[in-house]
């Protein structure tokens, strides 16, 4: 799962470098977009489609973001292009969320601005929603490395902190 959510979080990048922020790519990014646009199919998915390109082995737990709410589901289908959520509250069409999507193992959110292309509101409602904008990540979670800093930060300082003693 993590390698699929990086390739699309750098997809996403790309595109929003190019098309969104107006910065010429260089030859390297250039290839590595083509890659990723033949690795990563560029539709977006529905939540019934079983294409093995963008359905999930195990679904993937989501929260977002709307004007005015919160909203929470599972993740069923994942592409360049997009998502489908699993959501017991379906946002109207158009409506704009941030999608946050955390992969637990390795400790990074990820945080994608879309709208809702489509939705289903009988049966297992659910939304498709297609990417825009910049994404973003951070590290959460994440395992101490086990070294103690002093206050401050100072990463490349060689001391070490002191440690209070008891006295007796």
């Amino acid at each position: 799962m993590f390698e699929k959510l990086e390739n699309i979080y750098e997809l996403r990048m790309l595109v929003a470098m190019k098309q969104l922020l107006g910065i010429s790519l260089n030859s390297k990014e250039e290839k590595r977009l083509s890659s990723l646009k033949k690795l990563l199919t560029m539709k977006v998915p529905r939540f019934d489609e079983n294409d093995t390109k963008t359905a999930l082995e195990t679904p993937l737990f989501t929260q977002y973001t709307t004007a005015g709410g919160f909203g929470s589901g599972l993740i069923r289908n994942l592409s360049g292009g997009g998502m489908a959520i699993l959501t017991y509250d379906p946002p109207p069409l158009g409506q704009r969320l941030i999608v946050h999507v955390t992969e637990q193992r390795h400790g990074i959110e990820y945080i994608f601005p879309c709208f809702v292309l489509s939705r289903v509101l009988k049966g297992n409602t659910s939304i498709s929603v297609a990417f825009e904008g910049t994404p973003s990540q951070v590290r959460v979670g994440g395992q101490g490395s086990g070294v103690w800093q002093k206050d401050g930060g100072n990463e490349g300082s060689s001391e070490q902190p002191s440690r209070k003693s008891k006295s007796a």
